[in-house]
């Protein structure tokens, strides 16, 4: 499948911008649903709002994004809430701008776009602002161990091997948000995982060995603020993958301090790379997060390639 981006002129717009809020109520746990009246108090701000809508389910701000007929499309929630958005103005072949209004645990891509968590005049005041940049995104291709095959799109970034065990996870714990979440969720994860052995070809180069996890990011962060992809950058065209050999558990609890600023990198387990395509495969069964949701825990192969300037974002820098 070819996908094809052209970057529109949203300011010939001026303030006329149809507007379709999607808020998550479930984000944060549940902080979404408490911030409705103070996300609906400071939208007044903003002009020609088409939509304020809720979702109900899982997935259903996919369908939204895809079937709205507004050209801004605001995703409050956290970083799973604009995968979907993300997803849904893809899928729907129309130009439309994506805003961000960050009330999830980790709000991983909103620290891109130098937005804070549960700031949401600060959200709000960006949107009306309308200070616009390029995002890159990718596309996932996999396939699992019966051969079902799947795509996805994501714009912060991909986990595989320990990483996604560790999100998935944290769906379990009810109580936490952000790093106090990644950490409870990394400790019960270790004493269960099993390092597999992966085929990893790096734009076509070949890394055959037991590899512990990989990151492929287009932000920075993931977990809400482990830096595991500590230089990569939103509109650089490529992505940055940290790949981390196997390690004991003495070691992991080594490193692991270290990814909280970016300094694991220095460690030789963890090798850092930039590329354009991705491609793993594997005779044991991997488990991928993309953007902190999990799309599978049965996977054998995954192909991942960026594409770049495929969605415009409003930034507050």
């Amino acid at each position: 499948m070819e996908y094809k981006f052209v970057l529109s002129k949203w300011f010939a717009l001026g303030n006329d911008l149809r507007t379709h809020i999607v808020l998550n109520p479930f984000a944060g746990r549940w902080k979404g649903a408490k911030l409705y009246h103070k996300i609906a108090s400071y939208a007044r701000f903003l002009k020609h709002i088409e939509k304020f809508q809720l979702t109900t389910a899982p997935g259903e701000a996919i369908q939204i994004a895809r079937e709205t007929n507004a050209e801004l499309v605001v995703a409050a929630g956290g970083d799973g809430t604009v995968n979907e958005v993300v997803n849904g103005i893809l899928q729907s072949g129309t130009e439309k701008l994506l805003g961000v209004i960050p009330v999830g645990s980790g709000n991983d891509f909103a620290r891109m776009l130098n937005l804070k968590p549960f700031k949401i005049k600060l959200a709000i005041e960006s949107i009306r602002k309308r200070k616009i940049t390029a995002s890159d995104v990718g596309l996932i291709q996999f396939s699992d161990e019966k051969g079902n095959f799947y795509e996805r799109f994501f714009i912060n970034g991909v986990g595989i091997g320990f990483d996604a065990m560790v999100a998935n996870e944290s769906r379990k714990i009810k109580h936490l948000r952000g790093i106090p979440l990644y950490l409870l969720s990394i400790f019960r994860t270790l004493s269960k995982y099993k390092t597999p052995e992966m085929e990893v070809y790096i734009d076509g180069r070949l890394i055959k060995d037991k590899i512990f996890l990989v990151a492929i990011g287009n932000g920075i962060s993931a977990g809400g603020g482990f830096l595991l992809t500590p230089h990569a950058k939103i509109n650089d065209g490529v992505f940055d993958v940290c790949l981390v050999n196997d390690l004991s558990i003495l070691r992991i609890l080594q490193v692991l301090p270290t990814v909280l600023k970016g300094k694991h990198i220095n460690y030789p387990e963890v090798r850092m790379f930039k590329a354009k395509e991705i491609e793993i495969r594997s005779n044991s069964n991997l488990t991928m997060h993309a953007d902190g949701e999990i799309l599978g825990t049965e996977l054998r192969w995954i192909k991942i390639t960026i594409i770049p300037s495929a969605v415009e974002v409003i930034s507050n820098k």
